[in-house]
């Protein structure tokens, strides 16, 4: 919970002033979104792992790695949820934390080039998302597509309803 900062002070661990940051959507101005890469990275070798202990019959370690790939899809999806909100929170507030046009103008450049980089995870998601329902059938891993289909899929779906 609390951090060590300095001799005799503490500061609330960042991760926890995360979600507090998220739950009251009050972000600060040139706050950068998440990124996804490298967990999705991480869920592709997890899932390439996954598929070989499947071939080899390692039943207990495909067991923990599946749980392993669910908290990395679990994770992708809660980081598109919050760079989504957080994009919402500043574009409903008049001024996104910030006082002046000129800082106003260099806030949304920098948001621009964050949404680019954010567009290129959810392609790249997407990808994962169409190789992982390619890939499971001939590995008898039915079951993660399903997972992925329902975690990351619907939000691809519902993100391209909007």
């Amino acid at each position: 919970m609390l951090k060590p900062y300095d001799e005799d002070s503490y500061r609330l661990n960042p991760r926890l002033r995360e979600i507090f940051a998220d739950y009251f959507s009050s972000h600060h101005a040139f706050q950068g979104l998440r990124r996804v890469t490298g967990t999705r990275q991480q869920a592709l070798e997890q899932w390439n792992e996954l598929r070989r202990l499947k071939s080899v019959g390692a039943a207990e370690d495909v067991l923990r790695l599946h749980a392993a790939l669910d908290d990395s899809i679990v994770e992708m999806a809660y980081f598109i949820e919050h760079n989504l909100a957080m994009l919402h929170s500043l574009l409903s507030t008049q001024h996104g934390n910030i006082d002046d046009l000129s800082s106003k103008l260099r806030q949304n450049r920098y948001y621009a080039r964050q949404v680019e980089q954010f567009l290129r995870d959810v392609e790249a998601i997407d990808a994962f998302v169409d190789r992982i329902a390619d890939e499971d059938i001939a590995s008898w891993l039915l079951d993660i597509r399903h997972l992925v289909t329902r975690r990351l899929g619907a939000k691809r779906f519902n993100g391209r309803r909007k």
